[in-house]
């Protein structure tokens, strides 16, 4: 217990910021040793029906854990609901903070957090917010309590890197605290490789039946599928469907899901005059969707990797989609033709093709199947298996491995990414030009007299 409190009293001085961060998670990380794994804690701001594909993870994690023996405990932030999805786990509230960023609200989150993962004698915590500023919080609430902590990447981390509120350096330090991270492909794990992180490449679990080749002539019904959101490029979808109308005047789009740029996407398709684009909103029934559909679109600028593109695979169908180098099932061997990336004529010329060559559709329908029998071929539990007995023998730094071909498409999109921040920068900058060009008032000349010789010796001036 004198450990434990002085590990948490160390994390408030960093929280107050009178300590390095890094000196909280050296403490957390000296700890003594961990217990073997009997309880497992799956740690998410909450377990809403409602698609997240984070949330079908933690309910079949919860579920493959409780068959392998072990207790399961779900912490949420959010109180249960009517509205979640049904666990037969163990369910525990983690009081909400005000702020994240707060000293108070992280040294509350810490005492909260341990306390619950003490009172539960949970051995193993896998914290589902990967993206959280209160990761590292999280971890040294964890560790002080002698817990393994895990962190699992449901995104891909390198594309924080063009995330204005994300400050990149400061997450790869955050993950300091963590045993391991879970990484969806292996490109996300060699990334973590690189900087010296243990990490397990994991799939996300089948969630349907593989189904039957399409052989029929397809109809030209488009399925676009997801959150209405920047990230997800819904008006590119809308502008490629836009030039294959020109071409198809029968093919159709239909638009599943909400986001804040439903109000903008039904506007575009207004103005365009797009007859035959139907927004649907968010659709619990997927096997409708996937049902009446010929060809999944999908525009998304950074994908972990994408529910829906394998549930489209395993009914069959053919996609077209934006190119994603760390996604290695974007190829026509897997059913799927990809496009680079804002090249809407690109995808649209693929879809056209699809939709329109017989020979072709058959072909990617056959490969899709292909494609997601393999995938779940993948032996889930035993891998899950595999890790936790890392995890109890502390063999969780041999899952590094040396860099190799893998870093390519992480190389690849990372520079992607920086080349997406530097042209907002760019924007940004043209933006303020005018501005400046305005800036001849005396207040004006004063600053500029006065950092005058600053920018000289920054070579800025």
């Amino acid at each position: 217990m004198f450990e434990h409190n002085s590990c948490l009293k160390i994390a408030s001085q960093a929280a107050e910021g009178e300590l390095p961060l890094s000196s909280a998670i050296k403490a957390a990380r000296q700890m003594p040793p961990h217990r073997e794994i009997k309880t497992v804690g799956l740690y998410f701001w909450g377990i809403p029906d409602d698609g997240n594909g984070a949330v079908y993870v933690i309910k079949t994690l919860s579920e493959l854990l409780s068959k392998m023996g072990l207790r399961v405990c779900v912490l949420t932030e959010d109180e249960p609901s009517e509205q979640d999805v049904s666990l037969s786990a163990e369910r525990f509230v983690v009081p909400k903070i005000a702020d994240e960023f707060s000293a108070e609200g992280r040294k509350k989150r810490m005492r909260d957090l341990a306390a619950i993962l003490q009172a539960q004698s949970i051995d193993l915590l896998i914290d589902n917010q990967f993206y959280s500023p209160l990761v590292p919080w999280n971890g040294i609430a964890a560790k002080s309590c002698g817990c393994r902590y895990v962190v699992y990447d449901h995104g891909y981390l390198v594309s924080w890197m063009c995330k204005p509120e994300a400050v990149f350096a400061d997450r790869l330090q955050w993950l300091r605290v963590c045993d391991a991270v879970v990484s969806l492909t292996e490109a996300g794990k060699r990334f973590y490789d690189c900087i010296g992180i243990p990490a397990i490449v994991m799939p996300n679990p089948p969630t349907c039946a593989c189904g039957e080749k399409r052989g029929q002539q397809p109809k030209k019904r488009v399925l676009w599928l997801g959150r209405l959101d920047p990230e997800k490029k819904p008006l590119d979808a809308l502008c490629a469907f836009a030039m294959l109308h020109d071409r198809c005047a029968d093919a159709e789009l239909f638009v599943a899901g909400d986001g804040d740029l439903m109000a903008q996407a039904q506007e575009y398709a207004a103005k365009e005059r797009l007859q035959n684009v139907r927004f649907l909103g968010f659709q619990a029934d997927k096997e409708s969707l996937f049902a009446q559909a010929d060809v999944l679109l999908m525009t998304s600028e950074s994908e972990s990797w994408s529910l829906s593109l394998h549930e489209a695979l395993a009914h069959g169908i053919p996609a077209v989609c934006y190119d994603l180098p760390n996604l290695d099932i974007l190829h026509e061997d897997c059913g799927v033709m990809a496009a680079a990336q804002d090249d809407a004529q690109a995808l649209s010329d693929a879809l056209f093709a699809v939709l329109t060559d017989e020979a072709l559709y058959g072909k990617l329908s056959e490969n899709a199947i292909k494609a997601y029998k393999n995938y779940c071929s993948f032996d889930f539990s035993g891998a899950w298996k595999d890790f936790l007995q890392r995890m109890n023998e502390d063999m969780a730094f041999d899952l590094l491995l040396p860099v190799d071909d893998a870093t390519r498409a992480l190389v690849q999109t990372m520079a992607r990414y920086h080349s997406v921040g530097m042209q907002t920068v760019c924007a940004e900058n043209e933006r303020l030009k005018p501005l400046a060009a305005r800036g001849k008032s005396a207040a004006y000349k004063l600053g500029a007299a006065m950092t005058w010789l600053p920018r000289k010796l920054l070579k800025r001036g």
